[in-house]
C-alpha cells in the first residue's frame, strides 16, 4: 500500500483500478473553476441522455426478442371445415382478416360471386 498527501491530509491509496479512477475524479473535481462546473453539468446531461437511449434500445430489443422465445399457440381452434368458417364469420371481425387474409364483406362478395358462377 502506498501513502500520498492530498489537501493537507494523509490518505491511504488502494491499488485497484476503480479506486484509482475515483481518486483521479476527486482530484480533478477539486481543480475545476465555476465555468468548468457548467461544462461538467452539460457533459453529465449528454452522458445521461446517451445512457437512457442505450437502456431504451436494449429494453426494446429484449421485448422484441421475447416474442421468439415465448411461444403461444395461435391456431388452437378445435373446429375445422364449415364450423371453422362459421366461427370466423360470426366472431371478431379481425379474426377472419388474420386467418383468411380478407375482410368479412370481401369474403361474402366472394361467396356470392361463386354462387352466381354456379358453385355451391
Amino acid at each position: 500500500m502506498a501513502f500520498r498527501v492530498s489537501n493537507q491530509a494523509v490518505t491511504l491509496q488502494r491499488h485497484t483500478p476503480i479506486d484509482r479512477s475515483i481518486a483521479m475524479i476527486n482530484d480533478n473535481n477539486d481543480n475545476y473553476e465555476d465555468g468548468d462546473e457548467e461544462e461538467l453539468d452539460e457533459e453529465d446531461l449528454i452522458i445521461q441522455a446517451a445512457a437512457t437511449a442505450a437502456i431504451a434500445a436494449g429494453l426494446s430489443a429484449i421485448e422484441h426478442a421475447q416474442t421468439f422465445y415465448d411461444k403461444t399457440p395461435y391456431h388452437d381452434s378445435a373446429l375445422s371445415g364449415v364450423a371453422l368458417v362459421l366461427e370466423l364469420l360470426t366472431g371478431h371481425p379481425k379474426c377472419i382478416r388474420k386467418e383468411l387474409g380478407v375482410h368479412r364483406h370481401v369474403f361474402y362478395a366472394l361467396i356470392n360471386t361463386l354462387k352466381a358462377a354456379g358453385y355451391q
